[in-house]
């Protein structure tokens, strides 16, 4: 008899356990769905300004740059499969230009992980800065704290450090 009750008592914790666990993953997601619903809109609008207002048929990737002013950029392809970078102002101003004409994202942490010898890559970013071209990399640097780097896209030269956030 007390087995029973205990094997009862046993169940009931770990479904109300189970019941729990569940619903903070479930509140967990909703905020984490709430807190992207504006990248998710500043993205879906860059994309359908590029593709409208540009040759841009197939977008790639989305970049969030937000120095002295925000610019959304779209990286992706034109219908003859040339890589392209549309960069839109806060005013709405379209720059479009080639990925051969400068470094890619990918060159962009190279660059900041062999001269900061960066820990991590946190975030990068393509935007305008001084009315310059650049790539934003944010990275934990060689103390394990939080700094940023602007490269020109042209070359990857820097622009601007930031260290020990």
């Amino acid at each position: 008899m007390q087995r029973q009750k205990r094997n009862r008592i046993y169940r009931l914790t770990g479904t109300i356990t189970l019941v729990v666990v569940i619903a903070l993953v479930v509140v967990g997601w909703i905020f984490y769905m709430r807190a992207q619903a504006p990248v998710r809109e500043a993205r879906s609008e860059a994309v359908a300004l590029a593709k409208k207002k540009t040759a841009l048929v197939h977008p790639q990737d989305f970049y969030w740059f937000n120095r002295k002013a925000t610019y959304y950029t779209v990286a992706g392809t034109d219908k003859k499969g040339r890589h392209m970078y549309v960069i839109i102002s806060p005013k709405g101003q379209i720059l479009v230009t080639n990925a051969k004409d400068g470094i890619s994202a990918s060159r962009a942490q190279a660059i900041v992980k062999k001269d900061r010898q960066a820990r991590a890559i946190k975030h990068v970013a393509l935007g305008v800065y001084d009315k310059k071209i650049a790539w934003e990399v944010t990275y934990t640097n060689k103390n394990g704290r939080l700094a940023y780097d602007l490269l020109t896209f042209k070359n990857g030269s820097l622009i601007k450090s930031i260290q020990n956030i």
